[in-house]
């Protein structure tokens, strides 16, 4: 009967320490999962946060790239203009340069044609004042 009734309260102390510690594993347990939630809901707050941050830093980076977008633009553009303007100023040099070779062109042919004239024109008044000196005979003389 003494060994029983020990047995019994072995029994009895293995039930009560098992009830304790699956009290404590439960309590456990739901600490974990109080915890587990808080750290999720924390987690979430912080994304959260963070798509906000990133989306008013988004815009903010839209902004900077729209402008950068218009500052290159206009850049461009006056480098376009200034292009533009230098091809017409080369143009216009080449045309007036062109032009005056042109017209030094002219003027050395018609030079040359005045010279050419004027030679003929001597040769026919020598020939008609001397005829037979100059080694040819006067036009209309000797047929």
């Amino acid at each position: 009967a003494d060994s029983g009734s020990e047995l019994a309260d072995a029994l009895e102390a293995l039930k009560v320490s098992m009830e304790e510690s699956s009290y404590k594993v439960r309590r456990s347990i739901m600490r974990t999962r109080t915890m587990y939630e808080s750290a999720n809901k924390a987690l979430h707050s912080l994304k959260v946060d963070q798509l906000k941050l990133n989306q008013k830093k988004s815009s903010s980076l839209v902004r900077i790239l729209e402008e950068s977008r218009e500052k290159v633009k206009e850049i461009m553009k006056a480098q376009m203009r200034e292009e533009a303007e230098s091809r017409r100023r080369r143009s216009e040099s080449k045309a007036t340069s062109k032009v005056g070779k042109l017209v030094t062109k002219v003027q050395k042919k018609r030079d040359k044609r005045l010279k050419r004239s004027k030679m003929t024109k001597l040769k026919l008044n020598e020939a008609w004042v001397h005829p037979g000196q100059t080694g040819g005979a006067a036009p209309g003389v000797g047929s």
